[in-house]
């Protein structure tokens, strides 16, 4: 008790009051509406997300994750990423612009044909992928029935924008580009 009566002890109560009350105000007051506060605490609203009133972008995440689970992100514009093969021999590839997902890939990869096969291609929405592109070969392919070989480029739609993704395999290590057009 003898410290509370010393200027240290009186220092250390009244800083200890002045922390309550601030903290109190800090939990008990409503948040000014500006634009700032928003930015803050709202996450960014992809493309695909703007062009639509559907859930938010984790639902989207949430969809991808049921339709390719255990998928690495693939970031626009960060370089030739690794990829893993899972358990099952299925490669999944979560796409992502500005870590917003725009899109994932399910596909396997046959050495001996030095080919991609993609098992699944969506969008955000997880609604399936037409119009893809092999701008290596200079035509569309059909996902279900044609072949992807070993580097070729595709071109695929995703939310209103184009993106470019290359498969790659040197050896027994697999990879991927992913760049917006």
């Amino acid at each position: 008790m003898a410290f509370w009566t010393t200027l240290p002890g009186i220092l250390t109560g009244i800083a200890a009051v002045i922390t309550a009350i601030a903290g109190l105000y800090l939990a008990f007051s409503p948040p000014k509406n500006s634009n700032d506060n928003l930015r803050g605490s709202t996450p960014p609203v992809s493309p695909a997300q703007k062009s639509s009133s559907l859930a938010p972008e984790s639902g989207a995440d949430n969809c991808l994750e049921q339709e390719v689970p255990g998928g690495d992100p693939v970031e626009v514009g960060s370089g030739t990423q690794a990829l893993r093969e899972l358990k099952d021999g299925v490669i999944r590839i979560k796409l992502t612009d500005n870590h917003q997902s725009v899109g994932g890939v399910g596909l396997r990869f046959y050495p001996d044909g030095d080919y991609f096969e993609i098992e699944k291609l969506v969008d955000a929405k997880c609604v399936g992928v037409a119009n893809v592109y092999n701008s290596s070969r200079q035509r569309f392919i059909d996902i279900k029935n044609d072949k992807v070989p070993n580097n070729d480029y595709l071109r695929i739609p995703l939310g209103g924008q184009n993106y470019s993704l290359r498969l790659m395999s040197q050896g027994k290590t697999l990879s991927a580009l992913f760049e917006k057009n």
